[in-house]
């Protein structure tokens, strides 16, 4: 398990912490405009998907944030596992359903376009009903942040285990 703590520092600035099972903890301060919704979305999508090998599955096994971030290289972006690539592929577009921009099925026929651009097959577990579980636990957190005073902290787990619940 995984214990996350994101804590409000400023109008435009959050703190970042987490704290692993075996008690090892690492903390960031994080500009919030940016990367809070992605954060927020890798965790609903990685808890509803039950991945173990993306972001927070990563961090939950031992990862450093600094070894979960994708290398430039010269043949390109280099990712830390094969899951995590497609997970950022995923977690991308699904801005996109959160906001009401797309449908499901829109987005799931992008993903399948990407993939086979790259010569890879689209993930069995990767359905359309998949989609609108992780839109609504994406909207849960988000509430809960909104809510979230400044000098506050929202508490999270990401389960490694797959299907945390969001508190």
């Amino acid at each position: 398990m995984l214990t996350v703590r994101l804590t409000r520092v400023s109008p435009t600035h959050h703190r970042f912490e987490i704290e692993r099972a075996d008690g090892s903890t690492e903390c960031a301060v994080l500009e919030t405009r940016s990367l809070l919704v992605h954060d927020l979305l890798h965790l609903a999508f990685e808890t509803e998907a039950g991945l173990l090998q993306s972001f927070y599955g990563l961090l939950a096994a031992g990862r450093r944030l600094s070894e979960t971030m994708p290398e430039s290289t010269a043949q390109g972006v280099r990712f830390p596992t094969a899951e995590a690539q497609l997970t950022e592929r995923i977690v991308g577009p699904l801005t996109a359903i959160v906001q009401s921009k797309i449908s499901p099925r829109a987005l799931l026929a992008g993903i399948r376009r990407l993939q086979e651009a790259h010569g890879e097959p689209m993930p069995e577990w990767l359905t359309e009903e998949l989609i609108p579980h992780t839109a609504a636990r994406f909207h849960r957190l988000h509430g809960e942040w909104k809510s979230t005073a400044f000098g506050q902290t929202m508490h999270l787990r990401f389960d490694v285990g797959g299907h945390a619940p969001a508190k």
